[in-house]
């Protein structure tokens, strides 16, 4: 199997549209996902992503456009001629069979001889620890177990490219964060490329390469983990990608070093200079607490009006001037948490504002 991996593919996207009684649910979708890619789709319900997922499968056609692996068109090839695998999000294991039977499914579909059959079926259960598992019925094991035996089956096969449809959303949560570290590492070894699909934003920034986030069916942003959430291009993206505070400028009054805008609540801030500034978003992690002003640029006077102690982190909401605001504080042995009603100053650093144009 790993010999064969120094000649997998990526996969292109041009021009996609899928149509569903009159609406776009795919609307002239474009770009490319680079060999041996850890690449996620994420959006929330209705998107798109799915019905992307599924054309690339072969189970949907497309109306307009073309889908490559390398430089094969494989729009209008059938889904069991094309080299994908898929997991389901809920596995589709057959119950009647064992373990043994259910990976192998997909070899003996392809008429493979006995002896290779048992090898590769062996080799893959070894892969994903699983082996002497053989014989036991799939309503013997656990959650984690059934994903492992569905990933498997798609491995089996050694495709070109990777699908993987919400595959830990049916996870309890310590299991989730276990499969997510499993499945990541697995695809590293084997450098297979990998199409993840999800509207969970943590597996999203955890687990992938780069991200495409999907809005009614267009493809609204692609970029890392660290330029989605670091730098969104739109309203939508920042507020979808983690939580942030997202305020519409009022009014803006240009100087030669910075723009002076004014937000909900009359809060007055000072941006880097812009051209496109409509909306701007704040992260709740780079805006600093204090007990007192300290003079410092874009600090603002508030009182707390929430308090969420989540362990390792305190999640505040704070009012100012009617205006609510979200700001998160790591907790540590020497510093103290804020008490709801507390009055305390917040610093927001210039470079922690993020402008938006729409």
């Amino acid at each position: 199997m790993d010999e064969r991996r120094k000649s997998l593919e990526g996969l292109t996207i041009k021009n996609l549209k899928k149509v569903f009684d009159g609406k776009a649910a795919i609307d002239d979708v474009s770009f490319e996902i680079q060999k041996g890619e850890f690449f996620t789709f994420l959006g929330p319900s209705g998107c798109g992503k799915t019905t992307l997922l599924r054309s690339i499968a072969g189970f949907n056609k497309p109306d307009e456009g073309a889908i490559y692996i390398g430089d094969k068109d494989i729009t209008n090839i059938s889904a069991e001629k094309r080299e994908v695998g898929l997991v389901f999000q809920n596995y589709a294991l057959f119950p009647h069979m064992n373990v043994f039977d259910n990976i192998a499914y997909g070899l003996k579909v392809k008429k493979l001889p006995k002896d290779e059959i048992n090898k590769k079926v062996t080799d893959v259960l070894k892969l994903i620890r699983l082996d002497g598992y053989e014989k036991r019925k799939i309503t013997e094991l656990s959650g984690g177990e059934q994903q492992r035996v569905a990933l498997a089956r798609a491995l089996v096969i050694e495709p070109e490219v990777l699908l993987l449809d919400e595959p830990l959303c049916n996870l309890d949560a310590k299991l989730r964060d276990e499969m997510r570290f499993e499945i990541k590492e697995l695809q590293r070894k084997l450098k297979i490329t990998t199409i993840f699909v999800t509207h969970d934003q943590s597996e999203a920034l955890t687990m992938s390469q780069r991200i495409a986030v999907f809005r009614s069916g267009k493809c609204v942003q692609i970029g890392t983990p660290q330029e989605i959430y670091a730098n969104p291009k739109n309203r939508f993206v920042a507020d979808f990608i983690g939580v942030t505070n997202l305020f519409e400028i009022k009014n803006i009054n240009s100087n030669s070093e910075y723009d002076e805008i004014e937000i909900e609540g009359n809060i007055k801030l000072n941006i880097n200079k812009s051209d496109v500034a409509k909306y701007i978003s704040i992260r709740p992690e780079h805006i600093v607490i204090y007990e007192e002003n300290n003079g410092n640029e874009n600090t603002i006077e508030g009182e707390i009006k929430e308090v969420h102690f989540n362990g390792n982190i305190s999640d505040y909401v704070i009012d100012i001037g009617g205006c609510t605001i979200k700001a998160s504080r790591i907790n540590s042995f020497t510093g103290a948490i804020f008490e709801k009603g507390s009055k305390v100053f917040l610093e927001i650093p210039r470079n922690a504002i993020k402008i938006l144009r729409e």
